[in-house]
């Protein structure tokens, strides 16, 4: 194993000993854990994003089709919970059947 020195800022230090110390283990053993989970969620991150870069110079992107409908039904979804906030603010519906059945009425293609 190669052995590197490390100049630790007191409170990272602090934290570490009492990690350490609550856990009965030491800190050497607690640094080394703690730096591979690190390096080792840091070159996921760099892959995902490496495969993301690839398949934009490969021009794989969404279509302006496939954006758009992507969005289009968010926002339907958010004008429905909107719409149904307002009919229950009104009055208009005040049960949960009755909500359940005017909405999955309307969700239903024409």
């Amino acid at each position: 194993m190669n052995e590197i020195t490390l100049n630790l800022p007191a409170d990272l230090a602090n934290h570490l000993a009492l990690m350490a110390q609550r856990t009965g283990r030491d800190e050497s053993t607690l640094a080394l854990e703690s730096l591979r989970i690190y390096l080792e969620r840091e070159q996921e991150q760099v892959a995902e994003l490496q495969r993301a870069v690839e398949e934009a110079d490969a021009g794989d992107f969404a279509s302006d089709e496939e954006v758009q409908a992507l969005l289009g039904n968010a926002s339907w979804h958010q004008a429905a919970i909107a719409e149904g906030l307002a009919d229950i603010d009104a009055g208009r519906h005040t049960n949960l059947e009755t909500i359940k059945a005017y909405w999955d009425k309307r969700s239903k293609p024409l």
